[in-house]
């Protein structure tokens, strides 16, 4: 039997998050401590707790684990990186 297609559950809107959102769950799916994601956006880790409770707010959860599953699962963009690479930015010295 065919369920009308009235009948199926709409999709969960993606949360909008700012970019500054955006690299701070990037990290937190890497399995980073908030003095770790602080020390790498070069911000305070008070301001890291802001930036976590508001992913957590906008997805709807109340743990880092599920912060990560939501932002894996809505934002593939975000995997491109395996856990064990590590960025390494050069800067132009001339």
């Amino acid at each position: 039997m065919m369920v009308p297609p009235d009948e199926f559950s709409s999709p969960v809107p993606t949360p909008a998050l700012t970019a500054r959102e955006m690299q701070v769950l990037a990290s937190l799916m890497l399995g980073k401590t908030n003095r770790e994601i602080g020390r790498e956006l070069l911000i305070a880790e008070s301001t890291v707790k802001t930036y976590v409770t508001s992913i957590f707010l906008k997805f709807g959860v109340s743990t880092r684990v599920e912060a990560a599953i939501v932002g894996w699962e809505t934002f593939p963009m975000l995997r491109v990186l395996p856990i064990h690479h590590h960025l390494h930015i050069v800067r132009d010295s001339g």
